[in-house]
């Protein structure tokens, strides 16, 4: 077979220079690497078997017929679903205003006289109205699309 030199003060120069094994152990003298990794020489082969393999899904059996008659009742129920009373729900959290609660707490801070217990309030309502602003960037705008999709 084919073979390389290599010797224990090579191995260890190599290793403090953190070279890889591949380059240490001069394996590019017995592997032609790039020829083994070359994918080229696969494709005609590999293309003909994709094109050889006839793939056939049958569609009507992807549902089975329980599966059908439970949607076509799924579907059936759906007409008596009372879509103004979801809207309705949907539209009292608009009236929800975390904004008005945090004033409130604000105008009991000014009654405090303890330092910790002001701060306390203050971050709590500064938190609420944080909540608040995000409830009407991010939740608002997904409640318009959903209640005009109902």
């Amino acid at each position: 077979g084919l073979k390389t030199k290599i010797n224990i003060s090579d191995l260890y120069r190599d290793c403090e220079k953190n070279k890889s094994l591949w380059a240490t152990l001069h394996l590019n003298e017995l592997i032609d690497l790039p020829a083994l990794l070359n994918i080229s020489k696969y494709t005609g082969q590999i293309q003909g078997q994709f094109n050889s393999t006839d793939i056939t899904l049958s569609i009507g059996n992807i549902l089975s017929p329980e599966l059908k008659s439970q949607l076509g009742n799924f579907s059936a129920n759906l007409e008596d679903i009372n879509t103004s009373s979801v809207t309705q729900q949907m539209n009292s959290v608009y009236l929800i205003n975390l904004n008005q609660t945090a004033n409130k707490i604000l105008n009991l801070n000014s009654l405090q006289t303890n330092p910790n217990i002001k701060q306390q309030l203050t971050n709590e309502a500064t938190r609420l109205m944080q909540i608040q602003a995000d409830i009407e960037t991010n939740i608002y705008p997904q409640m318009k699309n959903l209640n005009s999709s109902i």
